[in-house]
């Protein structure tokens, strides 16, 4: 795939401008007087954005995932494993959550924790986000309530 489906609005960064700016277009309105008149089939290779909508180019948008990650240090928050439990209270939602893995698997814990095979570690946040994957989901007695 060339050319993403959604256009440039759609990104992962907070400012809606992000990935325009990140592709070197400041506006549309800029943008389409660039390439008025042009044949979408003449479009020089390293374009940004294609012609019709503004897509972004895959390659450009991977990159603007990347430093967005880095940008915000999203690859030191995302945690992998198992929720064994959540607790929500009026402010917060605590959840117990199962990981291990590998001796080089980094996980935040200490070396002698890396030496364990499954290890439980209790967050505490105001929003919680699931990755559940394809399984049946199974909910907590307090969702349907």
């Amino acid at each position: 795939m060339e050319y993403l489906r959604s256009s440039a609005g759609f990104h992962l960064d907070v400012d809606e401008r992000s990935l325009r700016q990140f592709g070197g277009s400041t506006s549309k309105k800029k943008r389409k007087k660039k390439t008025d008149n042009v044949n979408i089939r003449t479009l020089k290779r390293n374009d940004a954005f294609s012609n019709d909508y503004e897509r972004p180019r895959l390659a450009m948008f991977n990159e603007h995932c990347d430093s967005v990650v880095t940008k915000y240090h999203l690859d030191q928050l995302h945690v992998q494993g198992t929720v064994t439990s959540m607790e929500p209270s009026p402010n917060h939602v605590t959840v117990e959550v199962m990981r291990g893995g590998p001796p080089n698997y980094d996980f935040g814990g200490t070396e002698q924790d890396m030496r364990k095979e499954t290890h439980s570690y209790s967050y505490t946040a105001q929003n919680v986000i699931l990755a559940l994957g394809n399984d049946v989901p199974k909910y907590a007695d307090w969702v349907t309530d």
